[in-house]
């Protein structure tokens, strides 16, 4: 029987901890500074800056929006 092998060990040691990260929003013209940490792909933080950049818009959501620069 062959060993099973570990290849998703190399897909972590790819996630970005504590990495500084400037986004600029060219719709609104604003710009913020962030830390983020665990974000293992552009799909994920694509998907959590769209959470958050759109947050101020929707009144109904709880989630906190980004504070400018």
């Amino acid at each position: 029987m062959r060993p099973a092998r570990a290849g998703w060990v190399h897909g972590l040691t790819l996630v970005l901890d504590d990495e500084p990260l400037i986004v600029l929003d060219p719709d609104s013209g604003r710009g913020f500074q962030l830390t983020m940490s665990g974000i293992g792909d552009n799909y994920q933080l694509h998907t959590l800056l769209a959470d958050r950049l759109t947050a101020r818009q929707c009144p109904w959501r709880e989630s906190n929006p980004l504070s400018p620069l």
